[in-house]
């Protein structure tokens, strides 16, 4: 039982998409609970709460899933920080402008609620940072860390390893 719970730790902590997830969800706690504060105790707007937040999980984010969910280490600052700042950038801003965009317009024209400003702001936050991470997952995978035709080396040997694996069992 011990040796299938290390051999699915390990296998989890070597997917991609796994460790997007586990970075993207620690990132996205730490800045739902600063949103959270920002907007409610400190009163900030959208605009502000929005900015303090995604300049904080861009750098977290950045140097994670650098290395260990796209294990782009070996590729230099020079290629994958511009390529990754621009990514973000323009999933920011289809994410923030086009949600918030949508969400006026339906707090004004559609639905009659009447929350707190700061929860109709909170609101648009949290709607615009799902729309942000899918589109952000998309961008560095295939851009801002893509090695193009590459296979990583780690990838490389555990598929042996499990063709190996499958050989012998």
């Amino acid at each position: 039982m011990i040796e299938k719970t290390k051999a699915l730790i390990t296998k989890l902590l070597r997917n991609e998409g796994f460790l997007y997830l586990l970075v993207g969800g620690s990132n996205t706690l730490i800045s739902w609970t600063l949103t959270f504060i920002l907007a409610t105790v400190f009163h900030l707007g959208y605009w502000p709460t929005s900015v303090i937040t995604f300049s904080i999980g861009v750098a977290y984010s950045y140097l994670l899933n650098r290395k260990y969910t796209f294990r782009a280490g070996d590729l230099p600052h020079s290629k994958t920080l511009p390529r990754f700042l621009l990514n973000v950038g323009v999933c920011y801003l289809i994410a923030m402008v086009s949600v918030k965009a949508l969400l006026d317009y339906m707090f004004a024209n559609v639905w009659s609620v009447s929350w707190p400003e700061e929860y109709v702001t909170l609101f648009k936050l949290l709607s615009a940072n799902i729309v942000y991470i899918v589109l952000n997952y998309i961008g560095q995978k295939f851009f801002a860390f893509s090695k193009k035709g590459e296979a990583p080396p780690e990838t490389a040997g555990d598929e042996s390893e499990d063709v190996k694996e499958k050989q012998d069992g």
